[in-house]
């Protein structure tokens, strides 16, 4: 592959494209919809378009649909007091919506503390008046603790007949969390396994405002109310971006998705997004791993194109029609996040006790090593790293019983590495069903050591990226 190789063919795309290559933001996978045409699909390897990975709070809004689904069959209200739907004491009155709206009064130093458990957030006091919004995690659980009460399905059970299957969505895995003493559930504020593809998918649902050849999915009022600015998000303190406007963090929230400056977004940590911009007929769907996330949302592309002219009452919401698969024209065009290596730093210890790099059998000096991994804490085996091509490795946790076909224990690595002049040897171990990768270094003295470029969140360890086996190989794949 030739990463210079032109991604789209439209030269100002192709332009901001090779810029989040330059400045260091590490891109997985763009897929560009304008006017219901793919006009872009760029994946960099070791990262596919196709295969599932965790894109955080996306997740978030997910969890919305299917609050909507439950809304729209007249079993949730989202005026209605949470002690409605969950038995469990709600001494301060929170309503569903404060829930989807993040507007608890729950401050974020609050929020830092608080686990994921509806029966430690509602009856804490909120330092804030109520509508007061606060980013919230906690909130977006319980919203998942809504649905399973409610329906006493899982997330991913209920949107199953009403998202998944009719979108031909997957697969996709929803990881599962649960505080001391608690049972597993699939986690609402995070922990969904999906591809970029699939996301483009969801995003001309959403942009068709609900409607799929032909068929209606999502409730339309439930959309409308999901893509309003309930509650402000602007600072005063924060700076204003590079183009003056505000930063794409400040034009409210609606029910778990941000509103833009034109349209709303999807938006999980370190730059997964869904862009819907109704006014230019525009879905972006984005995947990389990075703390400057503004950078990534490619805005000046959107900016590029005219307004519409689009149906009447798109900017609400409006139904864009059926998009037909024949529209899906464009080829992936594969780039290489290797050539980028250099503008990658490490951001994060990691521990490496156990770890082992050594040169491969007749492999001394010609770039061929063995890197053995423990298995301790998490998976373990043997990962074989070359240096003309990412070499993928499937390891397995030590405590599989072979019982529970779902069970996260395996974990996916990709490895490439470069022999340097000085002797030195340096490696990325990539998880690609997350947006995290590895850097390890190796001095000529045979010294290792490693940092995450940027570590997953709520453990520095590689045991919270595992996922169960049926979802990285599920049919010979990937």
């Amino acid at each position: 592959m030739n990463p210079t190789q032109p991604a789209t063919g439209d030269t100002h795309l192709d332009a901001l494209i090779a810029g989040l290559e330059n400045e260091g933001l590490d891109p997985h996978g763009v897929v560009v919809v304008h006017r219901g045409r793919e006009i872009a699909r760029v994946e960099w390897a070791p990262y596919r378009l196709d295969a599932p990975a965790l894109v955080y709070s996306v997740s978030k809004t997910f969890t919305s649909l299917a609050i909507g689904c439950l809304v729209a069959d007249g079993l949730v209200d989202p005026r209605a007091d949470v002690a409605d739907y969950l038995d469990l004491p709600n001494p301060h009155g929170f309503r569903v919506h404060d829930l989807l709206t993040m507007s608890t009064g729950h401050s974020a130093e609050q929020l830092q503390d608080l686990p994921l458990d509806a029966a430690t957030l509602l009856p804490t006091p909120p330092d804030l008046p109520r509508g007061t919004f606060a980013y919230s995690s906690p909130a977006s659980f319980v919203l998942g603790e809504i649905v399973r009460a409610v329906s006493g399905q899982e997330l991913t059970e209920l949107l199953a007949p009403r998202l998944i299957e009719p979108l031909g969505l997957g697969p996709l895995w929803w990881q599962r969390w649960a505080e001391p003493g608690r049972e597993p559930v699939e986690m609402g504020a995070s922990g969904l396994h999906i591809s970029v593809d699939d996301l483009a998918t969801l995003g001309r649902l959403l942009l068709a405002n609900g409607v799929w050849h032909g068929r209606r999915l999502l409730d339309p009022t439930y959309l409308d109310a999901m893509r309003t600015a309930h509650v402000p998000t602007a600072d005063p303190a924060a700076p204003d971006d590079p183009a003056g406007q505000r930063n794409d963090w400040a034009h409210g929230y609606g029910y778990q998705v941000w509103l833009n400056r034109e349209g709303y977004r999807l938006d999980g940590a370190f730059g997964q997004f869904v862009l819907v911009v109704p006014e230019r007929e525009l879905v972006i769907v984005y995947a990389g791993a990075t703390t400057t996330t503004q950078a990534t949302l490619l805005w000046r592309y959107a900016d590029s194109l005219p307004p519409g002219p689009a149906p009447a009452g798109a900017v609400a919401g409006g139904d864009h029609g059926s998009m037909d698969d024949d529209d899906v024209a464009a080829p992936a065009v594969a780039r290489e996040s290797w050539s980028s290596r250099d503008a990658l730093p490490g951001e994060a210890e990691i521990d490496l006790s156990g770890w082992r790099l050594d040169d491969a059998p007749g492999g001394s000096g010609s770039g061929s090593w063995l890197l053995t991994l423990p298995g301790q804490d998490h998976a373990g085996g043997e990962v074989r790293v070359g240096t003309d091509q990412w070499t993928r490795s499937v390891l397995t946790a030590a405590t599989r019983d072979g019982t529970a076909q779902g069970t996260p224990d395996t974990l996916v690595v990709a490895a490439r590495g470069e022999q340097r002049e000085d002797g030195s040897v340096g490696i990325h171990v990539v998880v690609p069903t997350s947006p995290h990768r590895i850097l390890l270094e190796r001095t000529p003295g045979g010294e290792l050591s490693g940092r995450w470029h940027i570590a997953p969140l709520r453990s520095p360890g590689l045991a919270i990226l595992h996922t169960p086996p049926w979802l990285t190989n599920p049919a010979g794949q990937q």
